[in-house]
């Protein structure tokens, strides 16, 4: 078996993992705060560097989301749900800069 081949295989369990927590805490469009997260606390400990919330986010020039009423306060089913701590202050928009 080849080395990338021998990576991919150590990886699977994890990504399996990922991927249960994912289906099993599954959320709507628009409000992908728990998965959000998840996310950055994983590539947060892979050594990204991320750019989170607003300041990646322009406020000015959303897309349409769903209606107002129907989205949670930013962050709100993360915190609920033991959402990652730096996400805590911000919405779950990320971007490696």
């Amino acid at each position: 078996m080849n080395a990338l081949a021998q990576y991919i295989q150590t990886l699977a369990p994890q990504l399996s993992a990922w991927r249960r927590d994912f289906h099993h805490f599954a959320e709507s469009g628009w409000v992908e705060f728990r998965t959000a997260a998840k996310v950055a606390e994983i590539l947060d400990s892979l050594g990204y560097e991320l750019a989170m919330g607003r300041d990646v986010v322009d406020a000015e020039s959303p897309m349409t989301p769903p209606f107002h009423e129907s989205l949670p306060a930013p962050g709100h089913r993360a915190r609920r749900r033991n959402g990652w701590r730096r996400l805590r202050a911000g919405s779950p928009a990320l971007s490696r800069p």
